[in-house]
């Protein structure tokens, strides 16, 4: 039986690095997630991490063995031994980002596996129209895909909770009505929701959903510039409003839904031969994007490789690189470390 792609020394790395430097601490909370970690000695550490960084509390070998014993798994990981084994096992953290995405890289390998052999059990089961498989297959690849290239837990969205999403509705439909002119007076610009779905709680308040809006510091009143930020816990499926739309959300089929206005919005891009054509032009679209970023971090890469070896001037390396101009060649070398 083989093994699911991991690394276990880059897994130790990380969690030594966030015992003892902060930015590889935030980078880490950024970037990663217990799941991504395949050793369950490692996940669990790092799940306690978490736990107190969301407390407020500092993480060091002492305040991580305190968790892990009050969860009364500390001996399941390997003892207060491992644990000075990981905090003196890293001299220096600056590897810190590499070690990160060594581990993001494994985990994202093992979900790759997962989803295609899930999507080859159903195609030999045969046991689900070839459509419905296609759309499972669809988001799994699409999910990895869209965590890969986001780098964190976030999904950006335009239209979340079930009164907001009318609201815009509405607005769309008032055509120019609500665009924003240059040289338009403050007062007239129009009211804006950024609104985020994560995957988890990110911001540890245990709520599960955050409206944010600016204050002004010395009064604590609102300054009420009608830009607003809603962050959403796509965890919470309970029989509440919220709960139902984040059930909706996590829907493949528009049948399996609550609310029928995404239903139907659903059926438009996977039943409508207009609304299908729309969506195949939506995912092309952001597949050729990718590849244009691939692409020029392949370029940035490469550029870097030829100024280190120093043999080449830098219209010869834009030349060669293609994607990059000789002004961006130069600002990488002139932001390369001395």
């Amino acid at each position: 039986m083989r093994v699911p792609p991991n690394n276990a020394d880059a897994e130790k790395s990380v969690l030594g690095c966030m015992m003892q430097d902060r930015e590889a601490l935030s980078l880490a909370f950024e970037l990663l997630t217990a799941d991504d970690f395949y050793q369950p000695a490692n996940r669990e550490i790092f799940d306690a991490m978490h736990a107190l960084n969301t407390q407020g509390m500092p993480i060091d070998l002492v305040t991580v063995d305190d968790e892990l014993t009050r969860r009364g798994t500390l001996e399941g990981v390997g003892g207060s031994n491992y644990l000075v084994e990981l905090s003196q096992s890293m001299p220096s953290t600056v590897n810190a980002r590499a070690y990160v995405q060594i581990v993001d890289e494994k985990a994202t390998l093992r979900r790759m596996i997962k989803a295609t052999s899930d999507i080859a059990s159903a195609c030999y089961e045969q046991t689900e129209a070839v459509s419905d498989i296609l759309g499972v297959a669809e988001k799994s690849i699409f999910d990895i895909i869209m965590r890969r290239h986001e780098g964190s837990t976030l999904t950006h969205i335009a239209d979340v909770l079930p009164d907001t999403y009318l609201r815009i509705e509405q607005l769309t439909e008032l055509k120019g009505a609500n665009v924003t002119e240059p040289g338009d007076e403050y007062e007239k610009l129009n009211e804006t929701y950024v609104i985020f779905i994560t995957e988890n709680d990110v911001l540890g308040g245990g709520h599960p959903i955050y409206h944010i809006d600016r204050a002004i510091k010395e009064t604590g009143t609102l300054f009420g510039d009608e830009s607003h930020i809603i962050y959403v816990n796509s965890q919470i499926k309970d029989d509440t409003v919220l709960g139902r739309l984040m059930h909706d959300f996590s829907c493949t089929k528009a049948d399996d839904m609550i609310y029928p206005i995404l239903a139907n919005r659903v059926r438009y891009f996977k039943e409508d031969a207009k609304g299908v054509a729309i969506m195949c032009k939506v995912m092309e679209d952001m597949r050729n994007e990718a590849a244009r970023e691939a692409a020029k971090l392949n370029s940035i890469e490469t550029a870097r490789e030829l100024l280190a070896m120093d043999i080449m001037s830098y219209e010869a390396i834009a030349k060669a690189v293609r994607l990059l101009t000789v002004d961006e060649v130069k600002a990488l070398d002139e932001s390369k470390p001395a």
